[in-house]
């Protein structure tokens, strides 16, 4: 339970940073905005080239030149708006930029130290799996019928040969009596590293160390 709830948190930390990592700027249209003056300017170029035409005596009359003139100051004006327009436009961007990439570092930092986090509780629930509990069901996992003591507790290999090949020169492993740590009583081992006579005591002084049954899955 504890691995899937990490692997959980890890999978939506990720999910998060996909969403906070996103870019979200949307910045000015610069082009756009640089092809909406060209066009007026065009616009009143056009107009100044029409004005240009009416003339009299092969010359432009002064009213059609004032027009012009007026023209062309407006055509001054627009550029001047389109520039300072399209400078503010540039530094907003910039700022917008800026202030995404420190949004991004930030949701960066805070994402690493919760994947650390998260890496870190897997790592205590797998160790917690590999040296308490799975240990446990591996040792424990199912219980003889009676006390009848098996092989590895009670060392009944003391009756097994060992072969070299030659049946005459086969001769039989050494055997020594162990007090049991549970009930007390002798018993022969091979492995001096036995400790119980038979898993009933194993597992009776397994239930008096941790003050709890233990319980044996049943299929």
């Amino acid at each position: 339970g504890l691995i899937v709830l990490s692997a959980f948190l890890s999978y939506q930390g990720g999910n998060t940073a996909v969403h906070h990592f996103t870019s979200k700027v949307e910045k000015f249209d610069t082009e756009l905005i640089s092809s909406n003056y060209s066009k007026l300017i065009r616009s009143k170029q056009e107009q100044q080239k029409q004005l240009s035409k009416v003339k009299y005596k092969g010359t432009t009359t002064r009213t059609a030149q004032k027009a012009i003139n007026a023209i062309q100051a407006e055509i001054n004006l627009i550029r001047e708006q389109e520039n300072l327009l399209f400078g503010t436009s540039l530094e907003e961007n910039r700022k917008m930029l800026v202030n995404d990439s420190n949004r991004k570092y930030t949701y960066g930092l805070y994402f690493s130290f919760m994947a650390l986090i998260f890496d870190l509780s897997l790592i205590f629930c797998l160790a917690y799996c590999e040296y308490y509990d799975y240990r446990s069901l591996a040792e424990f996992g199912t219980l003889p019928n009676g006390d009848t003591a098996t092989v590895s507790t009670l060392g009944g290999g003391a009756e097994l040969l060992i072969n070299n090949d030659s049946t005459n020169d086969s001769k039989t492993l050494e055997t020594v009596k162990k007090p049991c740590l549970n009930c007390g009583d002798s018993f022969d081992v091979i492995n001096p590293k036995k400790k119980f006579c038979s898993t009933s005591c194993r597992v009776k002084n397994w239930e008096a160390n941790n003050q709890k049954k233990l319980t044996v899955p049943t299929t």
